[in-house]
């Protein structure tokens, strides 16, 4: 993908084949495979935290991007993505800070990194 200076799949198939109808068929792929996977999310947080049923779950978190779609276009849908982008990297940081933490690395091991290999170092010498 770098020697072709592509950055998706979709459009590396479509150098690759000289076709944009192999880019549109793998760009639809690509976004059905993704799509799956966030409907089946939806559905389940629904019936996880809410308590409804798993089709209704998805028909209202379906229902919630349709209308913010319409409202809000496409600057809505890319705040959105945001959004979601910062939960994840929030959900993904303060546990791994809670652990190091706990572990006593600190909050933030990364700047203490040169004392975690100090420390390898002498278990790896006993």
């Amino acid at each position: 993908m770098r020697k072709l200076a592509r950055y998706t799949i979709p459009d590396f198939l479509g150098t690759r084949f000289s076709s944009n109808a192999v880019r549109g068929l793998a760009a639809i792929l690509c976004s059905f495979v993704s799509l799956v996977a966030q409907i089946q999310g939806v559905g389940l947080i629904a019936t996880r935290f809410i308590g409804v049923d798993f089709a209704v779950g998805i028909f209202c978190g379906l229902a919630g991007i349709l209308v913010c779609s319409f409202l809000g276009g496409m600057r809505a849908v890319t705040w959105t993505q945001v959004a979601q982008y910062i939960i994840l990297i929030a959900a993904i940081l303060i546990p791994v800070s809670m652990i190091a933490h706990k572990d006593g690395l600190g909050w933030v091991p990364q700047l203490d990194y040169g004392g975690l290999m100090a420390r390898v170092e002498t278990l790896e010498n006993r």
